[in-house]
């Protein structure tokens, strides 16, 4: 086995292209769009996701280009009183690696930089897929024809890859629109909006709103969620009413306001919850990242989820006998995903927590986030955002895959 075909050339599989290149294997990227457009908005690199980066040799060019986080913010919607203030610093010592910020337009940047020459092809959408017991074959609508010994489809929510071999996800609305927008540092200046190293989440009835710096501090990254019964677009490239943001947190801290002030536009995203199917893969195909388990975006794990796929996949292929490769991908899909369910369930928590109207449990949200503990790793996911988890942070996916793959030959 040689050949690896990659569906998508977004985070998920830019990192299984580079991380599997660097194990020998030739490695082609097929990605539908022309071009790789500055699009999106800011995330969060945790660990977990630095873990994966250090090893494929980019830590260095994430640092440049990225916002290093240490202090968490909770604060009230109205009167701005801080319910709960905390810096991390252990993170760098219990687990590698602090958590940054960063656009996802200078993620992906790096990410193309580890790639082989010409490992990148742009402009092609995928039509069919077949596969045999000795590969796959690919058809592009370009005319491009493709044989490989494996295909990862990476080619995000609604994943062409998926849909052919019928084990895509399937949308259920949220309930959540989330606006988002990047603004430039000089536009938010006269705002007091605290040290750069912060992160800061304004918790209100039936919303939330979140602020922190990317782009080395040049940009500030703006998230403003929404209750929406409408069936919106599951796609960056709607355009928001700024006027309509805006009357949506009229009520809202002077502070918000003037961030939302300051934008001079937002892409609007309706949030579908796509719960992760159990099997993702058929034969010699597997998913990965947001085609086999998107995530709402209140977390901060998809991007590192992606990740953590790939570097599954890199431990998993390495090696593998060509009439192995189906069973491989059946313990990839098994060991994945529960992990990844969890992280969906935790994420879609968060919504609701963040979300609720003043009252008991408002209070005693409140009191939870005022009291949680800081420094030593634990298993929390109720309380802070970025609670040091050891179930999360110190998660090796290669060794789980390998573990797995060990245990399931020993029942042979």
């Amino acid at each position: 086995m040689n050949r690896i075909a990659i569906v998508g050339g977004g985070i998920g599989g830019l990192t299984a292209a580079s991380l599997l290149a660097g194990e020998g294997f030739q490695v082609d990227v097929y990605e539908q769009a022309s071009k790789i457009a500055p699009v999106g908005a800011g995330l969060g690199l945790f660990p977990n996701a630095m873990r994966v980066l250090t090893k494929m040799g980019l830590r260095e060019k994430i640092e440049l280009r990225a916002v290093r986080q240490s202090l968490e913010v909770f604060r009230r919607f109205d009167d701005g009183r801080v319910i709960r203030s905390a810096r991390e610093e252990r993170l760098e010592q219990d687990f590698g690696s602090p958590r940054f910020t960063i656009h996802r337009a200078d993620l992906l940047d790096a990410l193309i930089s580890a790639l082989p020459a010409g490992a990148l092809h742009l402009g092609e959408r995928l039509q069919t897929l077949t596969q045999d017991d000795d590969g796959v074959d690919l058809q592009f609508v370009s005319g491009r024809r493709v044989r490989a010994d494996v295909v990862l489809g990476a080619d995000g929510i609604t994943s062409t890859v998926a849909r052919l071999l019928n084990i895509g996800t399937r949308p259920h609305s949220s309930g959540y629109a989330v606006n988002r927008t990047v603004i430039p540092r000089e536009r938010v200046a006269h705002l007091d909006l605290g040290p750069e190293d912060a992160t800061t989440m304004w918790l209100g009835p039936h919303r939330h709103f979140s602020h922190y710096w990317v782009s080395s501090g040049r940009a500030l990254n703006v998230m403003a969620t929404v209750h929406s019964p409408l069936d919106l677009e599951e796609a960056w490239t709607v355009a928001a009413d700024p006027l309509e943001v805006r009357e949506a947190y009229k009520d809202w801290h002077p502070q918000v306001r003037g961030i939302l002030e300051a934008a001079e536009s937002f892409s609007l995203f309706g949030l579908f919850h796509r719960y992760a199917s159990e099997r993702w893969n058929v034969g010699r195909v597997a998913l990965l990242g947001d085609a086999a388990h998107p995530m709402v975006p209140f977390f901060g794990q998809g991007a590192a989820m992606a990740m953590e796929d790939a570097e599954a996949l890199r431990a998993l292929l390495t090696g593998a006998p060509g009439l192995d490769i189906s069973r491989r991908l059946d313990v990839y899909s098994a060991t994945r995903f529960e992990r990844a369910r969890r992280c969906q369930n935790i994420a879609t928590d968060h919504a609701r927590e963040w979300e609720l109207p003043d009252g008991p449990e408002q209070s005693a949200r409140d009191a939870r986030l005022a009291g949680t503990t800081d420094g030593a790793a634990s298993d929390d996911e109720s309380g802070s955002y970025f609670s040091p988890s050891q179930w999360l942070y110190g998660y090796d996916p290669a060794e789980a895959v390998l573990q797995a793959l060990e245990t399931e030959g020993a029942k042979r």
